[in-house]
């Protein structure tokens, strides 16, 4: 493992817990420890991206935080790799918060896209992916999917 790798897995708190496991292949040690290296430096793209797409970032997490943070209807977790925030909802919530999106203006992607075949089992994934539009209209769209998530959920509560 190169020093710049070794750096970003101590960095990151030791990523590499399954890298190395007794009789690999040196090419499947040099794969991994690229797979590895990627993720690392998909991390540092979040940490130290660009300050528009950080911000937008930003815009994302704290509507959510603010809007839903306190209500149990929605969980998410800051991305570590990547743009992508992927919103998990109550169950059979995503594809009717996507259809009032939908009704309202908003365009998202479809709701379940994070699963093989955009097919969510549980219908309750939504990725949001914060870089496209310019951060005023993203936080507009961010609060009418706060509201879209509400009242699906109310909707699936019979409320």
């Amino acid at each position: 493992m190169d020093d710049n790798l070794q750096a970003c897995v101590k960095m990151q708190g030791g990523m590499t817990d399954n890298l190395l496991t007794p009789g690999m292949t040196a090419e499947v040690v040099k794969g991994r420890a690229a797979v590895a290296h990627d993720e690392c430096k998909l991390v540092s793209l979040w940490r130290f991206a660009d300050a528009p797409y950080r911000k937008a970032g930003r815009v994302v997490l704290d509507t959510l935080e603010t809007q839903l943070g306190t209500k149990d209807v929605a969980h998410w977790h800051q991305p570590r790799g990547g743009y992508f925030v992927s919103v998990n909802l109550m169950d059979g919530c995503a594809k009717r918060t996507v259809e009032l999106l939908k009704e309202a203006g908003v365009v998202m992607t479809a709701a379940g896209a994070t699963y093989p075949y955009g097919n969510d089992p549980r219908d309750r994934n939504i990725r949001i992916a914060p870089t496209l539009p310019p951060v005023e209209e993203l936080k507009q769209a961010v609060d009418v999917l706060c509201t879209c998530i509400k009242l699906a959920t109310l909707e699936k509560l019979g409320v």
